[in-house]
């Protein structure tokens, strides 16, 4: 019979659990849309495309309120996560 041990963390040790399993599923997300992007330049053209539209001119840098703005951006990531679950 297998026996049953006591594995539970302390507060300290969820926090770090889930900082950095959360910026591991992220990395690696970027890791695999970038790879994409690589192979398939004309997408990177097209994303790229709607960020100038999105944000024109300016050397700012994309905010949460542009996603909504960025509908092929949004596939992206949307298909890199379905090719590539975390």
């Amino acid at each position: 019979m297998v026996k049953e041990i006591d594995t539970m963390m302390s507060e300290n040790e969820c926090v770090e659990e889930m900082i950095f399993r959360g910026t591991d599923t992220v990395s690696i997300l970027l890791e695999w849309i970038l790879a994409r992007m690589v192979l398939h330049p004309h997408i990177q053209a097209k994303a790229q495309k709607e960020i100038d539209q999105v944000i024109g001119n300016s050397s700012r840098h994309i905010s949460d309120e542009d996603i909504p703005n960025l509908p092929y951006l949004q596939c992206i990531v949307k298909e890199a996560l379905r090719l590539h679950p975390p």
